[in-house]
């Protein structure tokens, strides 16, 4: 299911979370899901407080704790309306202190205060990600023509091997990992076939051990190999 399909089912049937994270797509594509939800709350332009990464010559953007300081502050002043919203924008540009200080705000959740997260790639702390409702978004790695979820599952293994090399160094396995669940279940739909439940569940593990900190290329490139042997898939 796309993300922004999950968004509209969890709407209608009022199941909200007071954090959410945005992992890669396109930047319309983000700010096409955020506006979806802050309509869906019913959240006036006044409650929202956003930030993004600071630009000084010299140095690389990142956000700063100061900023992350003045943005709790922001957030937990009264709303005008229903909730206020606190908006970061490129939080995988968090430094190490700016995220550390916004796990408190996670841990404990304001009354009324909605926070989401938008990042282009997964360098967010395991313990933010946990406390956040995922979504990761349709990205250029996986939406251009040349890429096949097909082809990565039961065409020529090479090939297969170095999509996963250039997966691995953009730091887009959980995403990549996402859509390929999304693959398999519909050809256990297609086919009623459990080898590829089976397919599921060992893309469901590859997950867990990457984010237990295993090495996304061995992981992803042991995925396949276990899937095609597993679940009789091959060549």
């Amino acid at each position: 299911m796309k993300a922004l399909e999950r968004l509209e089912k969890e709407i209608e049937a009022g199941s909200y979370s007071h954090a959410y994270l945005l992992i890669g797509g396109k930047d319309q594509d983000k700010e096409l899901f955020l506006q979806k939800l802050i309509d869906a709350k019913g959240c006036l332009p006044v409650d929202r407080v956003a930030i993004e990464p600071l630009i000084e010559a010299g140095k690389k953007a990142e956000i700063k704790i100061e900023q992350i300081r003045g943005f709790i502050h922001e957030i937990s002043l009264s709303s005008h309306g229903p909730c206020r919203f606190g908006i970061i924008r490129h939080a995988d540009k968090m430094n190490t202190p700016s995220a550390n200080a916004l796990l408190k705000v996670l841990e404990e959740p304001a009354k009324n205060v909605i926070l989401v997260l938008i990042a282009n790639t997964e360098k967010i702390l395991p313990t933010i990600r946990s406390r956040c409702r995922i979504y990761r978004l349709q990205s250029e790695m996986v939406s251009g023509n040349t890429f096949s979820y097909d082809s990565m599952i039961d065409g020529e293994i090479v090939p297969a091997f170095k999509q996963i090399e250039s997966i691995a160094a953009d730091l887009q396995a959980e995403i990549f990992l996402g859509e390929l669940e999304s693959r398999l279940r519909e050809k256990l739909l297609e086919t009623k076939s459990m080898s590829w439940l089976r397919a599921i569940e060992l893309t469901q593990e590859t997950k867990r051990r990457i984010r237990g900190n295993a090495n996304p290329r061995l992981a992803l490139e042991s995925l396949i190999l276990k899937i095609r042997i597993e679940c009789k898939i091959h060549i």
